[in-house]
């Protein structure tokens, strides 16, 4: 049996293609999950969420490019002289998560890094500015290294400068 794919029902952002009944159930899993920690998150500041080896997450939350809902994602802290990075790794898939496309449609972000919270300004990185910060971000999560052996694409990372004002 096939199901949509659960990135393409409306509440996952338009996407098309089919899955499986096993990886629409693990997809359905995973974003209860991920649901789950951004409630805990919210709740504690950061302080009930934690991974092994002391990496951090914070919260960014992205405008819908066409639902025009904000959605807000975990994703691991890649932080430096108060700017931050994140990484449109998704594990090292072929496609780019949900969140790159709105976060190239609208950049203004809003971000919580434990209990401080603020609004940013995302910039697609390139260039020598993409590597030093692809370094920093492996160097806060080394499977990233891991996830771009794994795809032919270039792993989008941006850069979120804090809104002045």
């Amino acid at each position: 049996m096939t199901v949509p794919d659960a990135e393409s029902r409306p509440e996952h952002g338009a996407r098309t293609g089919k899955v499986d009944e096993a990886e629409f159930q693990r997809r359905k899993a995973m974003a209860a999950l991920a649901r789950a920690h951004i409630e805990l998150y919210e709740a504690s500041d950061g302080e009930a969420v934690s991974l092994p080896h002391g990496r951090k997450l914070v919260l960014v939350a992205s405008l819908g490019a066409k639902s025009g809902v904000w959605r807000t994602h975990p994703v691991m802290r890649v932080e430096h002289e108060g700017r931050y990075a994140i990484v449109a790794s998704r594990g090292g898939s072929d496609q780019n998560p949900a969140w790159y496309w709105n976060v190239r449609a609208n950049p203004s972000v809003r971000l919580q890094d434990g209990a401080t919270k603020g609004t940013y300004t995302a910039r697609e990185l390139q260039g020598d500015e993409r590597v030093l910060w692809w370094a920093r971000a492996v160097e806060a999560y080394s499977p990233y290294a891991e996830y771009q052996v794994k795809t032919e694409r270039l792993i989008p990372v941006f850069i979120l400068e804090p809104d002045r004002g």
